[in-house]
């Protein structure tokens, strides 16, 4: 688990990587739990699970608006082949 305060001390507002990497190490597990027993990727599942996570970030002040419409989906989102 990632202490937020830690990071807020750090740093104004989360970068990308910062994000990404709490959404890969405990957003996205959960996800597959609940979404993936079978396997089989559920992007829509994951898309709508990162665009949660951003939300939540940018209404604890973690990152700021622009960073919240302007960061793409991680590469975990996309189907393969698909591009931003």
């Amino acid at each position: 688990m990632y202490d937020r305060r830690n990071w807020a001390d750090e740093y104004q507002t989360w970068s990308f990587e910062q994000a990404e990497t709490m959404f890969l190490d405990e957003v996205l597990p959960e996800i597959k739990k609940q979404h993936e027993q079978d396997g089989v990727a559920d992007y829509p599942a994951r898309c709508e699970g990162w665009c949660n996570f951003i939300d939540l970030l940018n209404k604890n002040g973690d990152i700021n608006d622009v960073q919240a419409s302007d960061w793409p989906h991680p590469q975990c989102n996309l189907r393969p082949g698909e591009t931003q």
